[in-house]
């Protein structure tokens, strides 16, 4: 196929149109920026995190060492590090912009904070199965549900 047939433009917009850059391996990226996004819509630091996550998520992320965080790594370094540092704005290079400042504030963060998580218990093939829970206890409810913030990966961050 010659770069100038009608058909390699269709390809090549076609990819255009689909890819998205990611910063290392797509699965911690995805839960930093689904975290990152979490802590923008609860507008303040948690003092707690719940990641419910698909077993092939928590498979996939559980040993990886995470971008830019001096060699944290596992799902609790991903979501630290979209909370500390992340851009949400960014979206898969959601912690592109990360100091050293920011991964000692990281390694601060791992040490105080709670961080739960749980393989998602409604799982079905196809369906986005990623979601935080953050919250302040100034926010949590009396013996009701919490009015933290809740965020679901969206579908085209699904990395399977």
């Amino acid at each position: 196929m010659q770069k100038t047939e009608e058909k390699y433009g269709a390809y090549v917009q076609i990819l255009k149109e689909e890819l998205v850059p990611a910063m290392g391996c797509t699965e911690p990226i995805a839960l930093a920026y689904a975290a990152a996004k979490a802590r923008e819509v609860l507008g303040e630091m948690p003092d707690k995190v719940v990641i419910e996550a698909s077993g092939s998520i928590i498979k996939n992320v559980k040993s990886v060492i995470v971008p830019n965080t001096d060699h944290l790594k596992g799902i609790p370094a991903a979501a630290t590090a979209g909370i500390i540092a992340g851009k949400a704005e960014k979206e898969l290079e959601v912690i592109a912009s990360v100091t050293p400042e920011d991964c000692a504030k990281m390694k601060e963060f791992l040490a105080q904070i709670p961080i739960e998580v749980k393989i998602y218990a409604g799982e079905q093939e196809g369906q986005c199965s990623d979601y935080f829970e953050m919250a302040q206890n100034s926010r949590l409810r009396e013996n009701g549900p919490s009015s933290g913030s809740y965020y679901q990966l969206p579908h085209q961050y699904c990395p399977y």
